[in-house]
């Protein structure tokens, strides 16, 4: 998370963690994967896309079938996605490459 949930204007704790945010932005891309796509990873990526500047949210791809949401809140997962594309993300399926080396 980049920021907890409820945000308290006296808690640092609770706060928009804007370095972590700087540091993501130094990388050419930022690849989005993780659980739950409703929740946890939908939140922190919107956070994300929020708090950096529109000419770099292109530069985050999120691989839509590396994630899924929780059973019962698929319509918040699209929810995720569609925000994501109005914000400039990329929302892509992974494809396997075979010249991807795994070890």
């Amino acid at each position: 998370a980049l920021k907890a949930e409820v945000v308290l204007d006296k808690e640092e704790d609770t706060q928009l963690r804007k370095d972590i945010i700087n540091k993501l932005i130094d990388y050419d891309q930022i690849l989005i994967t993780g659980e739950a796509s409703s929740h946890c990873v939908g939140g922190t990526t919107l956070d994300l896309l929020e708090n950096i500047e529109p000419q770099k949210r292109d530069s985050v791809v999120i691989l839509k079938n590396c994630m899924s949401p929780v059973p019962g809140f698929e319509s918040g997962a699209e929810t995720f996605f569609q925000k994501a594309k109005d914000l400039n993300a990329q929302v892509v399926d992974w494809i396997p490459s075979k010249k991807l080396k795994i070890n």
